[in-house]
């Protein structure tokens, strides 16, 4: 990341997130901006899942959930430290997304449709597989994106698996929705 946005992106306290999931469904998100450095960009937001995600019979992600989200600029993932409405922590939620874009105080991100759920405890579960698939089938992601989407999937259960993902700087942020 620039210097330049690096040093604008520091002076602003909220943060806007365009998340387009393709063909062409946009959704906007603002966020209270927690930290930024050249490596990652952190905020502060309250999840919005279309249905409930269940992950072995367990609600993880509901509607009005704060969740602290951590983008690094030049990867292909995002990852969300997901509270429960106790304030708990529930486990951590990472999107396959297409490396970010920033524009001012606008984080830009494009969805590949894979995500992974990595519990307190580095259980994982891979979640919207159909949903990758349809999108192939569509030709919503071309080959190339695909294949880096489904490559940065495995790469990431791996690390969990190692206990390496998600990052420490993730796992030690201390912040309290509150």
């Amino acid at each position: 990341m620039s210097e330049n946005r690096l040093e604008h992106l520091r002076r602003v306290e909220q943060l806007t997130v365009e998340y387009m999931r393709p063909p062409n469904r946009l959704a906007v998100y603002k966020h209270k901006l927690l930290y930024v450095d050249e490596q990652v960009i952190v905020s502060l937001g309250v999840a919005h899942p279309k249905k409930p995600v269940i992950v072995e019979g367990r609600v993880v992600i509901d509607s009005g959930y704060p969740v602290v989200w951590f983008v690094f600029p030049g990867e292909w993932y995002d990852v969300g430290k997901v509270y429960n409405r106790s304030n708990r922590l529930d486990g951590y939620y990472s999107d396959i997304i297409k490396p970010v874009r920033i524009e001012g105080a606008t984080v830009k991100a494009t969805d590949l449709f894979l995500d992974l759920w990595v519990s307190p405890e580095w259980e994982t579960v891979v979640l919207d597989e159909d949903e990758y698939r349809e999108a192939v089938e569509k030709k919503w992601l071309d080959r190339e994106t695909a294949t880096e989407a489904k490559s940065k999937l495995g790469q990431l259960i791996d690390l969990a698996n190692k206990r390496l993902f998600p990052p420490e700087f993730v796992i030690d942020f201390q912040y309290s929705p509150q």
